[in-house]
């Protein structure tokens, strides 16, 4: 029988903070206590935005918690013994500590992450920009350890123009030289009692998409710009379509939204050649079979539109990998579970300005990582009161009906309360 697959997906754009830990924390023990495969997948899209070496310290960070994974970077395979039953042998209680890290590594945050290619995995590929993408194709496959690597979105465009070319060929894909600027425009000025009613409305697409006159081989011209190093001067556009879009949330119950009201038509590839988060997320859960989306409650709004997307691409070949026979088409819906934030003492969404709420502050101001594992858990409603607890302790606590829907307010003082634990 197939075993579910969750992932923990961060961008390496700044330091992992207590929001972030809390949701990783949440995917962890939703697919361990399934019996299910946890993935890594380093979402580092934008190269101006990537900071070099967060990648790697977000990974030891969850390790330092007692966090373990199966495939992407720095990932420990399972013994083939408990990769069949899905077990981990996890102890009952804290006072045991055995996991797969020895206790001693665990508490360190030391991981066996490699420091280059000596070590065979190119699990850490260069970092923030184009050279990232001067690794040979080899190398990309084994860019983290899996099956369905490579596991930095910054390798895996390929893929993201394989599946442009199936949803232009469904006619799905347009052009679009409207700018944001543009948008603004249009949506302030004047419409004879008829406003914009979304971002990107349907009598905005060009006219010969509405009529199907599009030129053919127009998109492969518009690769050929961006391969030049020109602007193609459009950006690329999903066509969404008329109708609500309902899904069940693990945390925040039943969702709607009219995508084609809410947000319109929606970019899938930026005029300067950058992929979208949209469709880059939805390529890499449909490629490696992704059952359950676990991520912050920020990102609620998305689901709706991703799901439309998912729906598009059915037909598109994924799960190609042999063994996958389920996942023969791009048509699977994932399970979703949208996080309540944390939020600092101001009631604001963690920031880069939160340097001293960062998981690597935490560490270096001798906060134990089971105080902090045991103090989220607690802002969750796993636990009556705050107290240390490892992740294992806690797998068997976790139940989706137990989660708080409300995002948690910090105290002033943090890592002195955690201290104290």
């Amino acid at each position: 029988m197939r075993r579910p697959r969750g992932r923990w997906a961060p961008s390496p754009t700044g330091e992992l903070h207590v929001g972030n830990a809390r949701t990783a924390l949440v995917a962890w023990w939703s697919v361990r206590s399934a019996g299910g495969t946890m993935v890594v997948r380093i979402e580092d899209l934008d190269p101006p935005r990537v900071v070099p070496g967060t990648a790697r310290r977000g990974l030891e960070d969850l390790a330092w918690l007692g966090l373990d994974w199966d495939e992407g970077p720095g990932a420990r395979n399972l013994p083939e013994e408990a990769s069949e039953s899905g077990a981990r042998d996890f102890p009952s209680g804290a006072e045991d500590g055995a996991r797969d890290l020895p206790r001693e590594a665990s508490e360190s945050g030391a991981r066996d992450f490699p420091s280059g290619a000596e070590d065979g995995a190119r699990d850490f590929p260069p970092e923030g920009g184009e050279g990232a993408r001067d690794l040979s194709q080899a190398d990309r496959v084994g860019a983290g350890k899996g099956a369905f690597g490579p596991y930095w979105q910054s390798l895996r465009g390929e893929l993201y123009e394989s599946a442009l070319d199936h949803l232009a060929a469904r006619g799905r894909l347009f052009p679009c030289p409207l700018s944001r600027k543009d948008l603004r425009q249009l949506a302030s000025a004047p419409h004879d009692g008829a406003p914009v009613v979304s971002p990107y409305p349907r009598h905005l697409r060009p006219e010969a998409f509405q009529r199907g006159t599009l030129e053919p081989g127009w998109l492969g011209r518009v690769r050929e710009r961006w391969g030049a190093g020109l602007d193609p001067e459009v950006s690329l556009r999903f066509a969404v379509e008329p109708g609500q879009v309902r899904f069940e949330d693990h945390v925040m119950g039943e969702g709607e939204q009219r995508v084609d009201e809410a947000v319109g038509d929606f970019v899938l590839r930026r005029r300067d050649g950058l992929w979208a988060y949209q469709l880059a997320v939805v390529v890499d859960d449909l490629l490696m079979e992704i059952d359950e989306v676990v991520r912050g409650a920020d990102l609620l709004g998305s689901t709706a539109r991703q799901i439309q997307l998912i729906r598009a691409l059915e037909g598109w070949p994924v799960g190609a990998r042999e063994g996958s026979e389920d996942w023969g088409q791009g048509s699977r819906v994932p399970g979703y579970a949208h996080v309540p934030l944390v939020l600092n003492e101001r009631g604001e969404k963690l920031s880069k300005r939160d340097r001293g709420l960062t998981l690597a502050s935490l560490r270096q101001g001798g906060v134990h990582p089971e105080a902090l594992v045991g103090y989220l858990a607690w802002t969750l409603g796993l636990l009556p009161s705050p107290r240390r607890a490892s992740v294992a302790e806690l797998l068997h606590n976790f139940r989706w009906p137990r989660l708080s829907r409300e995002d948690w307010v910090l105290e002033p003082d943090l890592a002195q309360t955690l201290r104290s634990l």
